[in-house]
């Protein structure tokens, strides 16, 4: 029978905090089935900082409507703080605002987001690597950065991660391959570059297919990456980890990459908003390649403000991507 949506949107209000619009609702209960199953889940294995009482309430609704008597649900302890959840379960645009208006530091951002991901993430299995301490040091750089009243960026003090493909200058990346477990680039990328001139924070590379060649996010050395809402299901690929980090509120967003799919593909099994940009908008100087002709650089987020803020930001002519647009960016 249909997934009810009364229940379906119930759920969503009360974890996430967040609105979402009929369409939406419509989409996620005829595509992806995620009410019975994946609430339950989501009780069973805590991966969001709601109360048990409020998604039994769900569930119960759920049974009642299917006449199912197996719901149930479980009593679990919450390692993070009430003012730890509130703070990853925000937007990109208003955690980067918050921090701007002295509402909340980068360093308590960065800290929740650190709390969370050494929660959640050797369940998930999305980070390849993890640095919280450069994390942390970024954080108070920009916190410092604004004491001083100097000009901010777009995303000043955020902290995001990225897909294990784009290379940060003598920084391991792996490209998901064993292959390159000491591989050490000699550059940057244009889009990390362009994200941390906006004081966007790193903390780490996410994992995602050997060299971005599966679609369903599976990878033979580090392991797969799992769907946060349930961990039973891919995240599908190759942008894996980006996916389920961005979704599980570890990250407040991500790049993918899409040649074939890998960003749109993530961001419908994990609920998220991901474009693949026109060829060209995006510069991919500094990014593995895979297909030279259908390779594209983009984000990963929760919103489609977050999504048209981080698109902003990369997109653009790069001197070092010959292929790159000259065309003006526009007001996303």
């Amino acid at each position: 029978m249909p997934i009810p949506e009364q229940a379906l949107r119930l759920y969503i209000s009360e974890s996430a905090s967040v609105d979402i619009s009929d369409a939406s609702i419509a989409r996620l209960t005829a595509a992806c089935d995620v009410a019975k199953d994946g609430l339950q889940a989501l009780v069973d294995h805590s991966l969001f900082d709601t109360e048990p009482e409020q998604l039994h309430t769900v569930l119960e609704s759920l049974a009642a409507d299917s006449g199912d008597s197996t719901v149930h649900s479980h009593s679990h302890s919450h390692s993070s703080g009430g003012m730890s959840s509130e703070l990853t379960h925000m937007s990109m645009v208003d955690v980067a605002q918050a921090i701007r208006d002295g509402e909340v530091s980068s360093r308590e951002v960065t800290e929740a987001c650190i709390a969370r991901i050494e929660q959640h993430a050797p369940q998930l299995n999305c980070f390849i690597s993890f640095d919280p301490q450069q994390g942390l040091l970024e954080a108070d750089a920009a916190d410092a950065h604004r004491a001083a009243g100097k000009v901010m960026g777009l995303l000043h003090g955020v902290p995001l991660a990225h897909k294990d493909m784009y290379y940060r200058k003598g920084i391991v990346t792996t490209c998901g391959s064993k292959i390159r477990h000491d591989f050490r680039p000699d550059c940057t990328a244009t889009a990390l570059t362009r994200l941390s001139d906006a004081g966007a924070l790193h903390l780490g590379g996410l994992n995602m297919s050997e060299f971005a060649s599966s679609p369903t996010g599976h990878n033979t050395h580090f392991g797969a990456a799992r769907n946060p809402w349930n961990t039973d299901y891919i995240t599908c690929g190759s942008s894996s980890g980006s996916g389920s980090a961005t979704a599980a509120r570890l990250v407040f967003g991500a790049l993918g990459s899409d040649t074939g799919g890998s960003i749109r593909l993530p961001a419908t099994a994990c609920g998220l908003v991901g474009i693949k940009p026109t060829q060209t908008r995006v510069s991919r100087y500094g990014a593995m390649g895979l297909s030279f002709s259908l390779d594209n650089v983009g984000p990963l987020t929760r919103t489609v403000r977050d999504c048209a803020r981080m698109l902003g930001i990369i997109a653009g002519h790069d001197p070092l991507d010959a292929t790159s647009s000259r065309r003006e960016v526009a007001d996303y």
